[in-house]
């Protein structure tokens, strides 16, 4: 079981009570390390940047970020829609690259997407990583079991009677969080109690951060992290989720989605594919593949055509028609999927003309 520390969320701020902490079965006093926040979608209060700041006076110096889908289904817009426009509202309050972005997919929405569930959740994950956050899903176990790629955030409220304090908690790798208690009456008002899985990274919620982002070590110790990205102000424009590059990766910028030295992609199906990474996505009108160190390729709104499965993959690039691909490996192999067994690889979007 890795480390945890004591975090929290609320639909609506409240200041004065954040940073006091609940009362564990034993009498100790435990703070909160990191509360979520609603940035985008149909939430009930999308924080304002003045409300988030006053976590910061309060002593909480961490944050994750949460959107929430539009509360009806079927939705009038195209989930692929839906997907990209919370990813840009999240872009405009600004949420800073490299942090978790939550998607909020209450049990009753579940079932209503049904059949659907697993789809919306992958271009969700896919706008998420196109525009740099790391994708985490809040739900039911059932729920997650769709999760694909994307962290995990399980909602299963199992605390004990009369206590604050979690039971005996199962955070296995991918569980980004455990939402183990809800609708607990505390000083900042109706909150949900949490478990968050250490070391982590998440929003900082001091503005004077450049990166705008903090590491939150297994001794509970926050960290600034330093010299990776501007935090966006109030003040600065919205700007559209760009479309990924098809150019091979740049490692001294970190993969696609986060940068290298401190974001771990932890992946569903089993331990074996803990630590694997993003180094490249080739795109194909509004869909791409997306392609991890460890060869894995993710389809998203495209045909899955096969991958290689080893390591030291570098790129991936397209064919013509998008309905195929190259991936490249650090030695110099190539391996290529659906038509590009016919496309020369000087011909494709993103390859190197020697390649």
């Amino acid at each position: 079981m890795p480390p945890i520390v004591l975090a929290a969320d609320s639909a609506t701020p409240r200041a004065g009570g954040y940073g006091a902490g609940v009362i564990e079965v034993d009498g100790r006093h435990s703070p909160f390390r990191a509360w979520g926040v609603y940035v985008a979608g149909s939430a009930v209060h999308v924080w304002t940047r003045a409300e988030y700041a006053g976590l910061h006076v309060e002593g909480v110096e961490a944050a994750w970020p949460i959107v929430v889908p539009p509360q009806s289904w079927p939705w009038i817009m195209p989930e692929d829609v839906v997907a990209v426009d919370l990813v840009r509202e999240a872009e405009a309050w600004g949420v800073p690259h490299g942090a978790p972005l939550a998607l909020d997919i209450e049990e009753k929405w579940a079932e209503r997407m049904g059949s659907q569930l697993g789809n919306v959740i992958a271009l969700f994950s896919g706008a998420a990583r196109a525009a740099r956050f790391t994708p985490v899903i809040y739900g039911s176990e059932r729920t997650l079991a769709s999760a694909g790629m994307a962290g995990r955030w399980l909602a299963a409220w199992l605390r004990e009677p009369g206590s604050a304090a979690p039971p005996t908690p199962k955070l296995e790798a991918p569980l980004f969080a455990w939402q183990y208690a809800g609708n607990v009456a505390a000083p900042a008002g109706e909150i949900d109690l949490n478990v968050l899985a250490v070391p982590a990274v998440l929003m900082s919620t001091d503005f004077s951060v450049p990166s705008g982002l903090v590491t939150i070590s297994e001794e509970g110790q926050v960290t600034p992290v330093l010299g990776l990205t501007k935090h966006p102000t109030a003040a600065e424009e919205a700007k559209p989720v760009e479309a990924p590059s098809t150019t091979p990766a740049d490692k001294s910028a970190g993969p696609v989605g986060a940068p290298t030295d401190y974001v771990r992609l932890f992946l569903g199906g089993g331990d074996q594919f803990v630590g694997d990474e993003f180094v490249d996505v080739a795109t194909v009108g509004t869909g791409y593949y997306a392609l991890t160190r460890l060869g894995r390729v993710e389809a998203v709104r495209l045909p899955h055509h096969g991958e290689p499965g080893v390591d030291g993959c570098v790129a991936i690039a397209a064919t013509p028609s998008g309905a195929g691909y190259f991936v490249l490996t650090e030695d110099g192999r190539i391996f290529h999927y659906g038509d590009a067994g016919t496309t020369a690889a000087a011909d494709v979007r993103g390859a190197p003309a020697d390649a």
